[in-house]
């Protein structure tokens, strides 16, 4: 091995530079590698959570007056949520209301950068027997999740708890009104982790706040139901009584953004999924199947990244190995022609030059993995106050880019190698 690194550097500028393309191509393919490891691995909570049920939504097309007057703004209502547990293989039905986190701390309108999703609050029907049958719990850092019969509480993720700086214990003032926190979620690296979990109620309310036409909507009800008995409501025109009859059924409990919907033991949930929409007007239904397939082809770009880096490293690094490992061999005919005269075999010149430009392929590894690595960590550190982790350096990357880096010195090297094998050893003698 001795040998082999004194070899390597009797050009010492020449290996360098060679190194030095190694390390461009590893450093591309451990940063890109890093940005699709954190984006795939929040892809995968989003898969897991979708496959444990069929997730149901609005529309937004159909349905109008007194069947659904928010089903254009993509709301569901109660009667569907009733008729969604009748379908054969329901076994339990969650209505959730789903709505932005608007921090009182910052102005409005400016709530920074989310890499993923951004902070949300997701209430949930606690009086629901549903369970995601891939997620059941959440492992807590502190305290407990939220449970029937809490008002004024909430839960939530680790990066919620880390921007506002509150812990199990602490309040919170969401939508002017305070909350305490029951606990703090461990770090799961998806979607939990910028959520602020909440009863189903407190969040139509914090929903309601947020949505001038909600708000407008319910404080007119009462004025609109008088209004369509007065006898006078006949001769407005038809635009007019529409505006007051969506005012007058306003009703909280109609405002669902989303239904959760777990099946029985033995149904087919995609079966189910399909009867759901085919039974219920004005839905659709994400089976499984279709919410793997929708998270899939996310995932397959971010993969895309991650080889569209590896083949940066490809053609860099190999270009620079086979141009130095072929001078090497031009430069040492004579020594390669004096191992031949002394009974080296075709392989055994062979098995030099390949461990000497993948030992290259070691160095250049890495280096580019630490390179990449302090990158990746300033970077990280930067956003580190806003809250933003935007990389993730994960032990098959790593493992990847140094395995990739020798693979790819030895494969380049194959060339040279069979060339200084083939060097006939009376002629190389001859040469001075």
């Amino acid at each position: 091995m001795f040998e082999i690194i004194r070899n390597m550097f009797r050009r010492k500028l020449r290996t360098t530079l060679t190194i030095f393309g190694i390390v461009i191509g590893v450093l591309a393919l451990v940063v890109l590698g890093a940005l699709a490891e954190k984006m795939n691995l929040m892809l995968k909570g989003g898969e897991k959570f979708l496959t444990g049920q069929i997730t149901v939504s609005s529309s937004a097309g159909g349905g109008s007056g007194r069947e659904n007057p928010f089903a254009s703004s993509g709301f569901l209502t109660q009667d569907q949520l009733n008729q969604i547990k009748k379908v054969d293989g329901v076994k339990a039905v969650r209505a959730g209301v789903q709505t932005s986190y608007i921090d009182p701390d910052k102005k409005s309108g400016s709530q920074g950068i989310s890499f993923g999703p951004p902070p949300t609050i997701m209430g949930a029907d606690l009086n629901s027997d549903f369970e995601n049958t891939n997620w059941k719990t959440l492992t807590m850092k502190s305290g407990r999740m939220i449970q029937k019969g809490d008002k004024g509480v909430v839960t939530i993720g680790s990066d919620i708890a880390s921007d506002k700086k509150v812990n199990t214990g602490d309040t919170m003032k969401i939508a002017g009104k305070d909350f305490k926190v029951v606990g703090v979620i461990e770090k799961t690296m998806t979607g939990p982790d910028s959520y602020i979990f909440m009863n189903i109620d407190e969040a139509r309310e914090v929903l309601i706040a947020q949505n001038p036409t909600l708000s407008d909507l319910r404080s007119k009800s009462e004025s609109a139901k008088k209004t369509i008995a007065d006898p006078s409501f006949k001769y407005l025109s038809p635009a007019v009584q529409n505006q007051i009859k969506t005012a007058a059924n306003f009703d909280p409990q109609n405002i669902i953004t989303s239904v959760a919907v777990s099946w029985k033991d033995g149904a087919d949930p995609e079966k189910v999924s399909k009867d759901i929409e085919a039974k219920v007007k004005d839905i659709k239904a994400l089976s499984p199947a279709q919410g793997k397939k929708m998270i899939e082809s996310v995932s397959v770009i971010m993969n895309a990244v991650v080889l569209g880096s590896a083949l940066i490293a490809l053609v860099v690094g190999s270009l620079s190995v086979i141009n130095t490992m072929i001078m090497s061999v031009s430069e040492r005919k004579r020594e390669i022609g004096v191992k031949k005269a002394v009974g080296a075999r075709d392989r055994h010149i062979i098995q030099e030059y390949l461990i000497e430009s993948s030992t290259i392929g070691l160095f250049g590894g890495l280096i580019g993995l630490a390179i990449g690595s302090a990158i990746v960590y300033l970077i990280n550190q930067s956003t580190a106050a806003s809250n933003i982790q935007i990389f993730q350096i994960t032990p098959r990357l790593a493992i990847g880019a140094i395995l990739f880096s020798i693979i790819l010195g030895a494969v380049a090297g194959l060339y040279p190698a069979w060339h200084a094998a083939r060097v006939n050893p009376v002629a190389a003698l001859k040469e001075e």
